[in-house]
Formats: structure tokens, C-alpha cells, sequence
């Protein structure tokens, strides 16, 4: 993880294709209208997609990476003191660095996985202390010296190096190792020293010189059976242990689940080990392998099995998309393989804008030729998308592909709000993209530097990009809820209406707010693209573009909910009429959350009843109400019954309710009993006291208490309707029976007949109100009603 090497490999001869170039970077007047759609990704899929370059030894690290939302950190446990050597040239097996002891049991603590880097190679120690005899000039193969400590004998190529003993090389950035140059031959008789490549600095006779013995030599050839990439690739029982297994053992040991990722953007200029032609600037011997690739790494790691939740990730497509698992320099990549052991790429880009890296997706998938499929006024040589390309058409071919990643981005500034504008474009971007997980680099540096965390002070001081992503990725955890939400075109946001200073980036992130699919929510995220026309300019300092307005479309049964700034974590103003939603927007990326309009339904097993006046069975139906968009209320219920056209009713029907108040949740459903009340006609006969016209004191008490009683009383059993009614009739009846005029205290014998209900039609309406967080919602259902 070196900040001097952040370019990406470039494609030189881009000829016609530079000049394909269709969009002025830097625009003048606010006229654009084109729109990226760089995809949709699900809320899960980036609550999981997080992660940083920490430092294993601070604990408090790994503890803010989880508390922003992270769930890998990617660690390097610094090879040479990890792999033991032991003079003369033995292994002494590994041993984990302190540091990276403190990382696994911090990653433990605070549930993350980590991504361990398995770097560089072998370890070495020094065995020879030499002198320059002579001066030595530039562009000098060999070296004339004597030995001042040890012997020349004791040299052993091809296991040792040379460099100065004050740590400078001599030879040019490439052709040495930490170690040293790469020494080719020594002659003891004449006292001299071959090396690889020739000098890049003029050496003084007396310049004391030092020779390291690695472990292993540098890798030889591109097949598995290298001795070195065995050393190197193996499961923990091969060769000298097995570094990367002894990594993922380690992992396994400590009960976590993560990844062990081979070498950091390779081949490293600072230490080419693992293809020693690069140590050669000419006259390669002809069994050194002078092939690009290195498939003999994809082989070793695809003939083991790493410890379950263990696996192994591809470094080598960190700086170059040609090196892709995919492509045609590691032939034999299988489904297999990809579901046990090697299942991940990863890439490395760095950028003078956020969307340097980026490419038109749908380009990508229609499988045009990658170098055609940049976004306007971006590098189109840039090949990531190469290798996400194969990826691409490798599904839709075979429906099986590898995952990939960023393992390394970032941009170094002390301007904390335009850093935080960068990381909060390229995240929902690469995310969008299809990108898996995107560790930056690095969590906590100090100031002005790439962290998000000013690591000057411990724990270190969090910064704007580190709330910016913290408060996104709780924003996205909102709405990461279990149920798998069905999104088509037909129910994602559209842009209605846009015209900026430059192109329009968005990205659709949908998911869930519970377990039921009725409470699907999305963000729609959208910024203005601002870059810059000359390369040699920075993007950090550029101006920002004046906000416009944006309009989008929403699908039906959604509404906006919340409009916020995802650089500044601040409210932005919209309107919605109808299903469009306007609000400004500039290069600050802008989050809206889009939710679904709480909705209540009502309805009945049956449409109609019809019943002979009196009857006590067949007189009930059921109500089912159904919750969804986020509806948690109690829901109130009352039923009503009317004449139909038609029927003129002296004596109506009365309904019940088996419950007038139901607490209603998210995407759940409930029964409600409905129950009709009829009376046949009857020429009974009763005595009672004489009473006034007019009701007796009692019956307001009665209609109050009894009934309500009677009904909840007689209610649940459908049987007992008929009952029920008799008893209500039976107390109207007895304090009404006498109707002649009198004294209160006289008593009457009377013949009462009994009118039964009027027959004719009826509707029974049943109605559901509810308070949804202050909006109000309500369902009607009604229920066609014969009585005969």
C-alpha cells in the first residue's frame, strides 16, 4: 500500500478512441441534459460492502471501522516478521506480529472480517558484508569487491541480493527486491559480484555493500510446481509452511471468517519477486519464464482448500484489469474453484476525480468493446473495465462469475468537505457498479492525508468523510430488511427533468424496511458530475457548479420521504406533486428516500348475504384487513346498515362487530367477524305494567349498556345471533308492552304482536379509520344484505 504508486496502468496507443471524446469536461453554461445510470444495488448489498485499511495494531481502528458502518478491515502483518528465517537459509515456521494479534482479536470483538495481505514474498537476513574495490560507473553488470565479513563462498545464487550497506539500491526502480539487486553469478577466484541489471548510480571504490539470503528464491517459472510458489500459495503442510495457508489458518483459529489476498499490486516495482525476469533488463536466461502472467499462483491456490469461511483473493488485477482471473493469462479458471477457494478480484483505482475509474455498464453488458464504454471525458485506456467486463459476459453466459472488489481508493486532502463530496459520489457509484465491497485507503492518516480519522490523536478524531459515509450507511441499514423486494423498471424512479452544467450520475439503491415485502423503500442518488478538462488540474480545488432543479418520476404507491446531502449530512428541500419530485441538486451526491404510501385494505369472504328474518346461522361474514407501505396504527372499525333502493323498512337490520379496534403492523393481516341482527315477526302476547308513551327512564341505560353487553355476549358463536336477538326484543318488549294512558302504578294485560324485520335488500357498511404517524387512512367495505 504505497501512495507513490496510485496511477493506474494506462493503455498508451488509445489512437481513434481519444478522440471518440463527446463531452467538454469543464462545462460553461448550464445546458446538459445527458444522464448515467450507473445501475441499481440492494441496500444489503452495500450494508455489507464497507470496509478499510487499518492499522492491525490500534484496536481503536478496527472499533471505529465497525461503529461507521464497516464489516472488513484490511490488514498487512508485514511479511518479513510473520515468516521466520533462521540462518543458515531454514525455516522457523511464523509467527503472527504483535500488531496483527491485536487486529484478530479486535475483528473478533467488533464482528468484522478481515482481509489479510500476504506480501512479497520471502524473508531474508544478511550473511555477507562486502567493499567495492574499484569505482564502479554507471551501467555496470559486474562489481569488483572483497569480503570484510564472511566469504564470498558463502554466496548462494539464486537465493541472494545485494544493495548498499546505508540501504540504497543501485540498480533502477524494478530490477531489485527489498533485499537487493539480484545477483546472477560470483567468482571468487577474481573477486566479483554479477548482478541482473546494470547500475543506475555510480558506486565509490570502499562503498560497503550488504548481501541478503532469502528464504526461497524468486519465482523461476509460471507453473504451480515451483518450488517458491509452493512456499508462497501452499496450504500450511507445504514447502516451507505455506504462508497464505498459514494465514488462513490463522483466520480460522481465531473464529473469524475473511479472506487471505495474495501479493499488493502486482508485479510490485519494489519487489518483483514473484516473476524474477523482471530483475533482468536483459539477456533473461532461457529457463527464467518470460511470460505476463503468473497462472501458476491461480493453479496452487485452486488445488487447496482453504478452513471453511476462508477465502482466497486475486491480487493481481489491483493495477491492471489484463491480469483478471478470467482472462486469457489464467486459463482454467472453474466454477468449482470459484465456489471453494480463489472466488475474488480486486482493483485499485485512484483518481484525480470520483468517477476517473468508472464506466457505462449497459455498454459493458451489450458487450461492445470495452475501451468504448467510459464515461464522457474520462480516460478510455483505463481497463478495469476489461476485466469487469469478462465478468459480465461470463454470467450471462454461464450464469456463474468471481466477485470483485476495490481493495484501494481513495483521494489526500485537508479539505475535509470535498473529501468527504469524493468518497460519497465513488462509493454509491462503484457500489452501483456491481463492486462487492470497496475498502478505502486508509481509515485513520494524519492531516492533510487520505484518512477519515486524524490519527494524530488516539483514539483519532473523526472527520467529515467519516460522519458523510457513517450517517449513509445507516441510512442504508434503514431499509436493509429481510424480505427479497421484486424491482423491475416499472417500479424504479425515472428522471423527468434535468438540464445542469454537466452530466447527471444517479444510482438506485432498493431494499426493505421489515421482513414483508409490503414496506419495499429505495434511495434514489443523484449528483451533478463535476470534473475537470485537464488532468493536470485538480478536481479538489475546482469550483462547484450552481445547484439546478432535478425532477423525477416515482412509481406508483410511493412518495418521498426525506431529501438529504450526503457530503454535509444536511436536509435538502423538496416538492412532490403528484408522483413528480423536484429538489436542487449540484456535485454534492443527494439522497432521496423513497417509501411506500401506507395503504389499508378491507375484504369480505362472501359479497351478499341472504337470510330469513329471525335467522340465527348463515348471518355472519368475515372481514380481513391487510396492512402494507409502512402502516403501524390501530385501526378503528364501525358498521352502519342501510336500506337499499327499493325497500322501504320500518324495522332494519342492526350489525355487530366481533372487534372495533385492531393494532394493525407492517405487511400483516387480521379477521373481523361482522354480524347481522334480524327478528321474525311474532304474535306473542305479554302483560305489563302500564307505562307512559314514552320510554321509561331505564331504556337510555339499556340501549347504552345492555346492548353492547348482549352482543359481546351472544356474538362469537353464530348460533347464539338468534338467541340474542329474542333476549333484545324481550327487554324492549316487556317495559314497552303497556301503551294506554294511566298511572304509573297500574298494571294492564295487553296484546302485543311483534313486528319482524322489514324484508327487502339492505347494504352493510363497514368502515376502517386509522392515524398513520398524522396521516389519515381508512378502507370501506360493503356487504349486499337480503332479507326474505
Amino acid at each position: 500500500m504505497k501512495a507513490s504508486n496510485f496511477l493506474w496502468k494506462r493503455i498508451r496507443n488509445v489512437g481513434a478512441i481519444a478522440l471518440t471524446l463527446s463531452f467538454m469536461q469543464v462545462a460553461s453554461a448550464q445546458s446538459v441534459t445527458k444522464v448515467e445510470d450507473y445501475g441499481v444495488v440492494t441496500a444489503t448489498t452495500i450494508k455489507n460492502g464497507l470496509g478499510f485499511n487499518v492499522n492491525p495494531a490500534n484496536a481503536w481502528e478496527l472499533q471505529q471501522a465497525a461503529a461507521a458502518g464497516a464489516t472488513e478491515v484490511r490488514i498487512q502483518c508485514g511479511w518479513q516478521a510473520t515468516e521466520v528465517q533462521t540462518a543458515q537459509n531454514t525455516s522457523g515456521g511464523y509467527v503472527l506480529p504483535a500488531g496483527c494479534v491485536t487486529a484478530m482479536q479486535a475483528a473478533k470483538t467488533y464482528n468484522l472480517r478481515p482481509l489479510m495481505i500476504a506480501a512479497y514474498g520471502p524473508p531474508y537476513h544478511a550473511i555477507v558484508t562486502l567493499k567495492t574495490t574499484t569505482d564502479v560507473p554507471v551501467g555496470t553488470y559486474t562489481i569488483p569487491v572483497t569480503a570484510t565479513s564472511g566469504t564470498l563462498a558463502q554466496i548462494n545464487v539464486p537465493y541472494c541480493h545485494v544493495l548498499q550497506q546505508n540501504g540504497v539500491q543501485f540498480t533502477a526502480l524494478g530490477r531489485n527486491s527489498y533485499a537487493g539487486s539480484f545477483i546472477t553469478a560470483v567468482d571468487t577466484s577474481a573477486s566479483t559480484l554479477t548482478i541482473s541489471a546494470v547500475t543506475s548510480v555510480a558506486i565509490p571504490s570502499g562503498t560497503l555493500l550488504t548481501v541478503n539470503q532469502l528464504l526461497y528464491p524468486s519465482v523461476k517459472t509460471a507453473t504451480a510446481t515451483d518450488p517458491s510458489i509452493a512456499a508462497y500459495a501452499g496450504p500450511a503442510t507445504v514447502g516451507y509452511g505455506g504462508y497464505v495457508g498459514f494465514l488462513a489458518q490463522t483466520m480460522k483459529d481465531y473464529g473469524l471468517t475473511g479472506r487471505v489476498e495474495i501479493w499488493n499490486e502486482p508485479t510490485w516495482a519494489h519487489d518483483p519477486w514473484d516473476m524474477r525476469q523482471h530483475f533482468y533488463d536483459a539477456n533473461i536466461p532461457s529457463d527464467v519464464s518470460q511470460a505476463l502472467d503468473q497462472s501458476g499462483f491461480v493453479t496452487a491456490l485452486e488445488a487447496q482448500t482453504p478452513p471453511d469461511g476462508i477465502r482466497y483473493e486475486w491480487g493481481y488485477t489491483h493495477k491492471s484489469g489484463f491480469n483478471s482471473l478470467l482472462g486469457s493469462r489464467n486459463p482454467g479458471v472453474t466454477q468449482a474453484s470459484v465456489s471453494m477457494n480463489l472466488n475474488s478480484e480486486s482493483f485499485h483505482p485512484y483518481g484525480n476525480d470520483p468517477e476517473d475509474g468508472g464506466w457505462n455498464p449497459q455498454c459493458l453488458a451489450a458487450g461492445t468493446a470495452w475501451g468504448l464504454c467510459y464515461l464522457d471525458g474520462n480516460d478510455p485506456a483505463a481497463n478495469f473495465k476489461y476485466a469487469v467486463q469478462l465478468n459480465v459476459l461470463q454470467i450471462q453466459k454461464y450464469g456463474w462469475g468471481i466477485d470483485q472488489g476495490i481493495t484501494e481508493t481513495g483521494t489526500s486532502t485537508g479539505d475535509q468537505n470535498a473529501k468527504a463530496r469524493f468518497i460519497m459520489r465513488e462509493f454509491p457509484m462503484y457500489m452501483a457498479l456491481g463492486m462487492k465491497w470497496i475498502d478505502f485507503f486508509q481509515l485513520a492518516t494524519p492531516q492533510p492525508g487520505y484518512g477519515f480519522v486524524d490519527s494524530s490523536t488516539t483514539p483519532g478524531t473523526v472527520l467529515q468523510p467519516y460522519l458523510a459515509i457513517k450517517g449513509f450507511m445507516g441510512d442504508v441499514a434503514a431499509i436493509s430488511g429481510t424480505a427479497t423486494p421484486t424491482f423491475t423498471a416499472a417500479n424504479l424512479p425515472t428522471v423527468a427533468s434535468y438540464t445542469g452544467y454537466y452530466n447527471l450520475s444517479i444510482a438506485k439503491v432498493t431494499g426493505s424496511t421489515s421482513a414483508t415485502v409490503g414496506s419495499n423503500s429505495q434511495m434514489f442518488i443523484a449528483w451533478q458530475r463535476s470534473i475537470v478538462a485537464n488532468q493536470t488540474l485538480s478536481w479538489l480545488t475546482m469550483a462547484s457548479p450552481a445547484a439546478v432543479p432535478l425532477t423525477i418520476t416515482l412509481p406508483a404507491g410511493m412518495k418521498a420521504s426525506s431529501a438529504t446531502n450526503l457530503t454535509t449530512r444536511t436536509s435538502v428541500a423538496f416538492t412532490q406533486t403528484g408522483q413528480n419530485v423536484t429538489f436542487p441538486i449540484a456535485d454534492d451526491a443527494v439522497e432521496l428516500l423513497i417509501v411506500p404510501v401506507a395503504t389499508l385494505s378491507m375484504t369480505t369472504s362472501s359479497q351478499s348475504i341472504a337470510l330469513k328474518a329471525g335467522a340465527s346461522s348463515s348471518n355472519t361474514d368475515t372481514l380481513t384487513l391487510k396492512s402494507g407501505g409502512g402502516l403501524n396504527a390501530t385501526v378503528t372499525l364501525s358498521c352502519a346498515v342501510a336500506a337499499a333502493t327499493g325497500t322501504t323498512a320500518t324495522v332494519l337490520p342492526l350489525c355487530t362487530l366481533s372487534s372495533q379496534n385492531v393494532v394493525m403492523t407492517d405487511g400483516t393481516s387480521a379477521n373481523v367477524t361482522v354480524g347481522i341482527l334480524t327478528q321474525a315477526a311474532s304474535s306473542a302476547q305479554a302483560k305489563a305494567p302500564a307505562m307512559p308513551r314514552t320510554l321509561p327512564t331505564e331504556a337510555p341505560l339499556f340501549l347504552a349498556f345492555g346492548v353492547p353487553v348482549l352482543a359481546l355476549a351472544f356474538g362469537r358463536k353464530r348460533r347464539s345471533w338468534g338467541v340474542f336477538a329474542l333476549a333484545l326484543v324481550a327487554c324492549f318488549s316487556l317495559p314497552l308492552a303497556g301503551c294506554s294512558s294511566g298511572s304509573s302504578g297500574s298494571t294492564t294485560s295487553t296484546s302485543l304482536p311483534i313486528s319482524g324485520t322489514t324484508a327487502g335488500t339492505y347494504n352493510v357498511t363497514v368502515k376502517a379509520t386509522a392515524n398513520n404517524s398524522g396521516t389519515p387512512i381508512s378502507a370501506t367495505q360493503t356487504i349486499a344484505l337480503t332479507v326474505q
